[in-house]
């Protein structure tokens, strides 16, 4: 009795090893792209930040010097809404981007994953033959 051969879940048809091979070659240059794609994100992402960062301190120090030249005394919570409304745009671009990240790191993480499924799947086919 000969033993089960892999087919493909989609197709139906026999898996080989040379299929096998190239579509782990597949994957293998996607997450190249991926991780040099995941670095440019992760640039961008810290240069958001600092952007937000500079915009609400800006802020801050804007307002505090108004108050001082009037006079008037701002409760601390109020001086850090102003800043934080001041500088909203930046906060969505930074928060945005930080979710890129994340969502390009999940990416990659599926495509690693997909690549242990398919060592397996190579495993299993040179064992039949």
């Amino acid at each position: 009795m000969s033993a089960p051969k892999t087919v493909d879940p989609i197709t139906g048809e026999l898996l080989t090893q040379g299929a096998v091979e190239v579509r782990m070659m597949e994957l293998i240059a996607a997450l190249e792209d991926g991780v040099g794609d995941l670095d440019r994100l992760v640039l961008s992402c810290a240069a958001a930040e600092a952007d937000y960062k500079l915009c609400r301190d800006t802020a801050l120090i804007r307002i505090a010097g108004d108050a001082r030249a009037t006079g008037e005394k701002l409760p601390v919570q109020e001086v850090s809404a102003l800043a934080e409304t001041g500088a909203a745009d930046e906060f969505r671009r930074w928060r945005l981007v930080e979710a890129r990240v994340r969502s390009k790191r999940e990416y990659l993480h599926s495509i690693r994953a997909a690549l242990d499924t398919l060592r397996t799947v190579a495993a299993n086919i040179r064992a039949q033959t």
